[in-house]
């Protein structure tokens, strides 16, 4: 409360010395004090794009005789003023249009149409560094706008940007679900290292580190590098656009970060004018998604009990349990168990923008609190977020400050993984005759020589006392300064920093059951607490200066930059047993730590220096030259600089003399580009002869000193990994620019992979970092966007895009480095984990091929290496049997416009790949029917009556079952993601806005992760489940 208080107090100074500050600029900069006052009058207007007609926010209209006196146009493009009587001549202008003069004479009511200039900011390229002009700009890149984000996905704004390209994709974790405190993986054109996996609680990842995440791209904001959790937390509504950055030509400026790609966003700018108050909300449901469970009633489960051979006839104790459960499966006890941890949250989002100020000093203070509960009980991510930002512009200096708060708490629900409900039997009952919780529901026998299955009641847990969270606080100082020497001649410099703290703790109640063991045993081994602090700090500064020159045909643009960043981070771990009771649930009540604190810090430095030349002639040919050098402290004392360059080259074939635009094409240009950039991803210390004191922090029995232990090989020639990028491209509009196609095709190889070589036992260490091994990628990716109605006049717009992709990735070379994984992998009886072999994808599936179950045994028939089939597996048979890489992935999204009115909705596609089906595996063949199971085990499986079953006989202890192709099936989904409805209401239209001193107004309702068409039958969600989210959003502009 108290700092809700604060923050409401910090809130109304700013707004109170926000508008001081716009009366004050406007007193100084619009108005002009004469000795006599001469008659004025009021003019009143509207500016609109001329193409368009959609309004022009924040055009400037000033008074021709004296450039002094002017206003900026409102959210509606709507302006007001006053002038002399006598005003004859208006000049009204915005970026990116032709600057128009208007004649007044007698009129008082102005309609402004502004033709937008050849070189308007929507052909503008956003590059993170620059701004670049589309036709001359040869990288491969897709745009978004932001507004475009919202209508797919209002509270996801990374889900919603694969829907525009169809290279950059969030990859599917089937055990973290909809979890909102799982942060995502993507992948935009394939792997470029080794290796996976990302775990929230890890404290690197909590600070804003990416050591641990080897195929991440790299995100800006606003001209800075910023972490993923920056970029979740980010509101929607603040986005102006998104730019994807793809190939070399477009990233080969960031170097040794460039390899993964570049997500830059750009955020929406101040508006001049008036105090404007912008408020907006978004609020919904989020509902579990379960349509993939199939598991038994307890009818069901019972009877599949009875004929794996749970319940012997002539054993008494086993028929009374028999006997209880089937009466109570009689009277109709059937719990529905994997709803008991599951409900229905209300999401919600509420963001609170000031903003104004004159055309020299702008500000935009805002406040957003995002609230996100999960569909598991008392799970869910809270996010705070408060920006200030001051843009002042006068002459030929522009500095732009940007102040960044953020808190961010997540809660793990105290009801454990999802996977505990799936498994209960549905004939149990949760509380017993006195209405309390059953703590143990049964102890299953399996039979003679084996061991009992106790099943404890997965929502007693969720009574104790709990505690599973992590929070993190960041602090963000971002100022940007440029100096235009001359029209053509500008220096800019960037300075950002960045403070986080983050902590993490977990408190299980000593009556938790998995404490039973040590029941009456060991009371000090009852409840345990764990513990982790860290904090970091990040600076990063530039200095570029750009010059461009233009001579009649010929456009020269120079620019070069000089980058330096640090980062310093430390953590800490603790962890206490032995608490008294769950009450006493602070760390300090532990009776002991049974380790001692671990804990560890890194730093990590790195300079760059970037040149890039661009030459245009005529608007047909354009040549980007770019060349940058990295230095980073993370590589070895001898091979710490690395450069990185790219050659692109454009030709707009439509400019040419010789092209006559008709009816069929009215655009065409080719692209192509060639270069080196490197992966971002790396340990600081890896290079490093590091030594720690963590197993010598006593003195040794001969000695009165302590010693230090060496961590790990260095190698000062370890390198940086680096990928060859190679690609080629088309854009073309037919039809009257009614049709837009775009097509690229590109061939990555990515060398001096850093991977973990495998060293001898008489070294001392299990292995070492070496370059080795590369990966080469190959693919196309395609863009189809259609109007099938357009009326401009009546503001009709219909458009439907399609878009796929499909990459190829194959090891080229690899050492002996992963000879322990790939071996560990191809033994592996259960699963078929990843394996990387020279001259096969990443992606592939290796496996032992089946012949399926001999309908006279029962028993699975396997095919060997010699092609013959045998009833004995060997890990040795295993071979490339599949890929889970789809053939071709996509999207095909329509948008419909009607006045005021808008409809969108969006698909996701993929086909063409194979799954090891896991659901098969341990939910109907390999079952243990102590616990539920899939439906499937009732009906599919082998007996004398079922000789061509897929599966195997039902045993109550599940069969011995190894990974072959018998589960391998092939792949294809399609995802209905997103349907969205929205209305924008206006004060000519609808009177009740005046009323209510609103300017403008956006209703919106969304449905997100409707459904999902798949091939393949398989649980999902098994950790946490997935779910489909429906809300409303309401955007409000005061007057």
């Amino acid at each position: 409360m108290n700092r809700q208080k604060i923050c409401l107090l910090l809130l109304s100074v700013l707004v109170f010395l926000g508008q001081a500050n716009a009366a004050t600029l406007e007193s100084t900069f619009f108005t002009r004090s004469d000795q006599t006052p001469p008659e004025e009058v009021t003019i009143t207007g509207v500016v609109l794009d001329a193409k368009t007609a959609e309004p022009i926010i924040g055009a400037a209209v000033m008074l021709k005789a004296d450039m002094a006196r002017g206003v900026a146009t409102d959210v509606n493009g709507k302006f007001t003023f006053t002038a002399p009587k006598d005003v004859s001549e208006l000049e009204v202008s915005f970026l990116g249009y032709e600057t128009q003069t208007v004649k007044v004479n007698k009129q008082r009511d102005l309609k402004v149409l502004l033709m937008p200039t050849s070189f308007e900011i929507e052909e503008m390229v956003i590059t993170g560094m620059q701004r670049k002009k589309e036709e001359a700009f040869t990288g491969d890149y897709r745009r978004v706008q932001g507004e475009d984000i919202i209508k797919i996905n209002p509270n996801n704004v990374l889900a919603a940007l694969q829907a525009f390209d169809p290279s950059f994709r969030i990859l599917d974790n089937n055990s973290a679900g909809s979890n909102p405190n799982a942060l995502p993986e993507f992948r935009m054109k394939g792997d470029v290292q080794l290796g996976t996996g990302i775990d929230p609680g890890n404290m690197d990842i909590m600070l804003g580190g990416i050591a641990n995440l080897p195929n991440m791209p790299l995100f800006m904001l606003d001209g800075f590098e910023v972490s993923l959790q920056r970029i979740m937390e980010l509101e929607p509504e603040r986005i102006k656009e998104v730019v994807i950055l793809k190939d070399a030509a477009a990233t080969a400026v960031y170097g040794s970060k460039a390899s993964n790609g570049i997500i830059v966003f750009e955020t929406k700018a101040p508006m001049p004018g008036k105090l404007n108050v912008i408020y907006s909300t978004n609020m919904g449901l989020t509902v579990p998604d379960l349509t993939d469970y199939n598991l038994m009633n307890a009818e069901q489960k019972l009877e599949a009990e009875w004929l794996a051979g749970f319940y012997n006839p002539n054993n008494p104790t086993q028929m009374n349990t028999y006997n209880r459960y089937k009466a109570d499966v009689m009277r109709g006890v059937d719990t529905y168990w994997l709803s008991q941890a599951l409900q229905t949250p209300l999401i919600q989002r509420h963001t609170l923008s000031l903003q104004g100020g004159a055309t020299e000093l702008r500000y935009n203070l805002s406040l957003s609190h995002n609230r996100n509960p999960g569909v598991m009980k008392k799970s869910g991510r809270n996010m705070t977020s408060f920006n200030f930002d001051l843009t002042y512009r006068t002459g030929k200096l522009n500095i732009v400050n940007s102040l960044n708060l953020g808190d961010n708490v997540g809660n793990n629900s105290p009801y454990g993984s999802f996977s505990q409900y799936t498994r209960v039997n549905p004939y149990y009952r949760m509380y017993d005759d006195e209405g309390k919780l059953i703590k143990i529901l049964d102890v299953k026998n399996r039979g003679v020589g084996e061991s009992s299955a106790i099943i404890s009641n997965p929502l007693y847990n969720a009574t104790l006392e709990h505690k599973d969270r992590q929070r993190s606080i960041s602090f963000t100082e971002n100022i940007m300064m440029e100096y235009r020497f001359l029209p053509t001649l500008r220096l800019s410099g960037n300075l950002g920093f960045i403070k986080t703290f983050a902590n993490s703790e977990k408190f299980l109640s000593p009556n938790h059951t998995s404490f039973e063991i040590y029941k009456d045993i060991d009371l000090t081994k009852r409840g345990s607490y764990d513990k982790s602090i860290g904090e970091a700090t990040t600076w990063n500064g530039n200095v570029s200066i750009d010059y461009n020159l233009q001579k009649r045909e010929h456009t020269l643009t120079m620019f070069g930059r000089w980058d330096i960043s640090s980062r310093v981070n430390n953590a800490l771990a603790l962890t206490a047993h032995g608490y008294p009771n769950e009450h006493m649930n602070d760390f300090l009540f532990g009776f002991d730590m049974p380790n001692r604190p671990t804990g560890g810090d890194s730093k990590t430095r790195s300079i760059g220096l970037i040149g890039q030349v661009s030459y245009m002639y005529a608007t047909r040919y354009s040549v980007d030259l770019s060349l940058r050098t990295d230095l980073s402290s993370s590589f070895g004392a001898d091979n710490r600089l690395a450069p990185f360059w790219s050659l692109g080259g454009r030709w707009n074939v439509d400019r040419e003399k010789w092209f006559t635009r008709n009816d069929w094409i009215s655009e065409l240009s080719l692209r192509s580009s060639i270069g080196v950039t490197g992966s971002q991803n790396y340990s600081p210390y890896q290079a490093i002869q590091t030594y720690t004191f963590n197993h010598f922090m006593h003195p040794y029995v001969s000695s009165d000193v302590i010693g230090a232990e060496l961590m790990a090989l260095g190698n000062p020639n370890l390198g940086w990994s680096s990928t060859l990028e190679k690609s080629l491209g088309v854009n073309a509009s037919f039809l009257k620019n009614r049709l837009h196609a775009s097509f690229s095709m590109y061939d990555n190889y990515t060398d001096q992979l850093l991977v973990d070589f495998t060293a001898a036992p008489s070294v001392g260490f299990d292995s070492y970092i070496e370059n080795a091994g590369a990966i080469k990628n190959t693919g196309y990716q395609f863009n189809v966007s259609l109007f099938l109605y357009e009326n401009i006049s009546e503001r009709i717009q219909w458009i439907v895009s399609l878009n796929g992709a499909n990459n190829r990735n194959r090891v080229e070379k690899i050492s002996n480095s992963l000879e322990a994984y790939n071996r560990a992998a191809l033994e592996n009886k259960n699963a078929a984990p990843p394996m990387y072999v020279e001259g096969e994808s990443t992606s592939r599936i290796f496996l032992v091929p089946s012949l399926g179950i001999d309908p006279a045994t029962g028993q699975e028939l396997y095919l060997n290496k010699d092609d013959q089939p045998t009833f004995i597996w060997s890990a040795a048979d295993k071979r490339a049997v599949g890929d889970s890489n789809p053939d071709l992935h996509g999207n095909i999204n329509s948008s419909f416009t009607y006045k005021n009115l808008s409809l969108s909705c969006s698909f996701m596609y993929e086909f063409g790949a194979q799954r090891y089906n896991n659901t098969l595996v341990e939910k109907i063949e390999n079952a243990d029917l102590a616990y539920n199971a899939d439906a499937r085990v009732l009906t599919e499986r082998w007996s004398p009556d079922n000789r061509e079953a897929l599966y195997k006989a039902i045993n109550i202890k599940g069969q011995s079952t190894n990974a072959s192709t018998r589960f391998l099936q092939d792949y294809n989904e399609m995802r209905f993601s997103a349907i969205s409805l929205s209305y924008r209401f206006e004060p000519g239209v609808h009177e009740f806005l005046n009323r209510l001193n609103i300017g403008s107004m956006t209703l919106s309702g969304h449905m997100n992760d409707i459904g999902r068409f798949s091939s393949i039958k398989q649980e999902r969600g098994l950790d946490y489940p997935f779910a489909r989210t429906f809300s409303c959003s309401l955007s409000i502009v005061f007057k």
